[in-house]
């Protein structure tokens, strides 16, 4: 029995050995395959994985070359369907035009403006923008700092009456005036044009269907500047609403893209602008840019796209 035990035990180590040499092709028959698929990183608001302009609101939230934000990401929902109001147009303004590291506009509108009933020490362009809050007055007001600096740039003028009107929804008018103004567009463009043996100051409203009815309009000349510029997105149809519906915060956020792409500090070609916000959706940013010396347009609508969600 105990010769049987000592046969049995040392074929053992032989078992074990064997079926180990067995197991080694097999591991290497099928080595695991690591997963190189791109992962898309995630939205950064909640509710843009729909919207034609998902692209251009990431990347401005921080997913570009330089990792940049250029939007508050604080808030869970970025509602680009809503309007923009005037206070939010110009605080996105002061950052992607870097309007705190500009010198004075040349009439240097801050220096006749008066001081403020609050702080005496400060200037106050606007009577309804006061420089501390009513509620605290040991607090700076939140649209003073931007509205202040986009006046003292040249950038804002603000209503006859004296008013910004932070609060109110901002007209595409208003909005394309205020860009081209804050990146000096008008000038530029009829300092070329002089150059070139052009006449300065030729309004070209005649991309649009109705273009003829803006001809002597009071933004007539910031708008053909940001044509120019390529700095204007556009709805179907192939009209400019100056007034109606007032601009919304996606189409805002591709305009400031734009801006940008005009610094220098984005990019026309970039793939965002032709990127679908979901697949097979044939929804593209770029249906909404109109790029200078295209002979054709492709614009989706934007009626589904322009409902504005307040609450999840």
């Amino acid at each position: 029995m105990s010769k049987y035990l000592r046969v049995k035990s040392l074929s053992l180590p032989m078992l074990i050995l064997f079926l180990g040499m067995q197991s080694i092709p097999h591991a290497l028959a099928e080595p695991s395959v690591e997963d190189t698929t791109p992962i898309e990183p995630a939205d950064a608001f909640d509710d843009i994985s729909t919207h034609w302009s998902r692209h251009i609101i990431n990347w401005l939230a921080g997913n570009n070359p330089s990792e940049t934000s250029y939007l508050d990401i604080s808030e869970q929902r970025f509602r680009p369907g809503c309007p923009i109001t005037r206070g939010e147009w110009i605080e996105l303004s002061v950052t992607i035009l870097d309007l705190d590291n500009r010198p004075d506009a040349e009439s240097n509108p801050a220096a006749k403006a008066p001081t403020c009933p609050d702080s005496p020490e400060w200037k106050c362009p606007f009577s309804d923008i006061p420089a501390t809050l009513n509620t605290d007055p040991s607090l700076t007001n939140p649209y003073y700092p931007t509205t202040f600096q986009a006046f003292r740039t040249g950038m804002i003028s603000g209503y006859p009456d004296g008013t910004f009107r932070p609060q109110q929804p901002i007209t595409y008018a208003e909005a394309i005036a205020s860009l081209a103004a804050g990146l000096n567009l008008v000038p530029q463009i009829d300092s070329l044009k002089e150059q070139h043996g052009e006449k300065p100051s030729t309004i070209g409203t005649d991309y649009f269907m109705n273009g003829s009815v803006m001809e002597d309009a009071w933004f007539a000349a910031a708008l053909h500047g940001s044509l120019l510029a390529n700095l204007v997105a556009l709805d179907w149809p192939l009209e400019f609403y100056p007034y109606r519906p007032p601009l919304s915060r996606g189409e805002a956020a591709v305009m400031m893209y734009l801006s940008l792409a005009y610094q220098g500090k984005a990019s026309l070609d970039d793939p965002i602008l032709r990127a679908e916000t979901v697949p097979n959706s044939n929804e593209y940013a770029l249906r909404h840019i109109r790029i200078a010396g295209e002979p054709s347009f492709s614009f989706g609508p934007p009626a589904v796209n322009r409902q504005c969600t307040e609450e999840l």
